[in-house]
C-alpha cells in the first residue's frame, strides 16, 4: 500500500513539473502587447553572461538597452549578503545545496562559478542607472526585515535611494516596505497565477485587491501571464503598474517612464 502511495505521488508530481513546464513553454511574447515599455536588465545582463555574476552587471551598466538594472539578494547561513536568485546551488551550479544553510566561506568553497556579494554589484553599479532589488525571503520575517533595512540604509548612504526600488514575491516584505519606508517603490512578483488560465473579472479584481493591499505600486509578472493581458490591462487599478518578465535578460515595465 505504501508503495502505491509513493508512486501515485511521484505520478502526480512528475505530471504537476510537465504541466508548469508546458505552460512556461508556450508564454506569449510580452512585447506583443505593443506598450510603452521601460526595459531593465533582468539578474543582469543574463543572456550575454551568466545571471547575477560580476560580469553581467559589467555588461548591463554599459548596455543602452537597460534603464535599471535588477538582481536579487539573500543571506548565507552567517549573514553575509549575497547576489543569487535561487535558493540552492541545483539549478546553475548542480549541487543540491541550500544557501542558507552555508557559511559564506563554506558557499566559496562549493560554488563552480563566482557568486558576487551584495557590496560588490552595488559597487559596480553605483548611480550609473536605477535597480530593482529583490529580497528573496527564507521565511525568517526578522531576516526579511534586517535585509530591507540594510538596503535601504546602505543605498541612502551611497546616494541612490531615491532610484531604488525593492521587490519580493513575499507580501509580508512588501507590506513591510510600504509601513516603514512609504517613499520606496516596492514591486510584488508572481509566477504563474490563475488570473492567466481561468480569466473572469471577479478573480482579476479579488487578484488586484491582494495586491493592492501590501501597498506596493508593481505588480511584476511571468509572461506566462500574459495570456489574459487585456482584462489584467482593463482592470489594472490607478494605484499599479504592470511590469512582465521572462526567463531571459529582460524586465519590461509598461510605461513611458521609470517612476523611481
Amino acid at each position: 500500500m505504501q508503495a502505491k502511495k509513493g508512486r501515485l505521488a511521484l505520478m502526480s508530481l512528475i505530471i504537476a513539473v510537465c504541466g508548469i513546464v508546458f505552460l512556461l513553454s508556450h508564454s506569449p511574447d510580452i512585447t506583443a502587447a505593443n506598450e510603452p515599455s521601460v526595459i531593465g536588465a533582468h539578474r543582469g545582463s543574463s543572456v550575454q553572461d551568466t545571471e547575477n555574476t560580476l560580469e553581467a552587471f559589467k555588461d548591463a551598466v554599459t548596455s543602452p538597452e537597460f534603464t535599471f538594472i535588477e538582481f536579487d539578494i539573500q543571506y548565507t547561513k552567517d549573514k553575509k549578503i549575497v547576489v543569487y536568485h535561487d535558493y540552492t546551488l541545483l539549478r546553475l551550479q548542480k549541487k543540491l545545496r541550500w544557501i542558507s544553510a552555508m557559511s559564506y566561506d563554506e558557499l566559496k568553497e562549493t560554488e563552480s562559478f563566482y557568486i558576487p556579494t551584495y557590496e560588490e554589484v552595488m559597487g559596480i553599479i553605483g548611480k550609473s542607472k536605477p535597480i530593482n532589488i529583490e529580497i528573496k525571503s527564507q521565511g525568517n520575517e526578522a531576516d526579511d526585515r534586517r535585509l530591507v533595512d540594510f538596503v535601504v540604509k546602505d543605498t541612502a548612504e551611497r546616494g541612490v535611494l531615491e532610484n531604488v526600488m525593492i521587490s519580493s514575491v513575499s507580501p509580508g516584505v512588501v507590506e513591510y516596505v510600504t509601513a516603514e519606508y512609504p517613499d520606496i517603490s516596492t514591486g510584488l512578483i508572481y509566477w504563474i497565477h490563475p488570473v492567466s488560465y481561468f480569466p473572469s473579472e471577479e478573480l482579476v479584481e479579488g487578484f488586484y485587491d491582494k495586491v493592492e493591499a501590501t501597498g506596493a505600486d508593481y505588480v511584476m509578472l511571468h509572461g506566462v501571464n500574459m495570456n489574459n493581458y487585456k482584462m489584467l490591462r482593463e482592470k489594472l487599478p490607478s494605484s499599479l503598474k504592470l511590469a512582465f518578465w521572462d526567463f531571459n535578460d529582460k524586465i519590461y515595465v509598461f510605461d513611458d517612464v521609470l517612476e523611481w
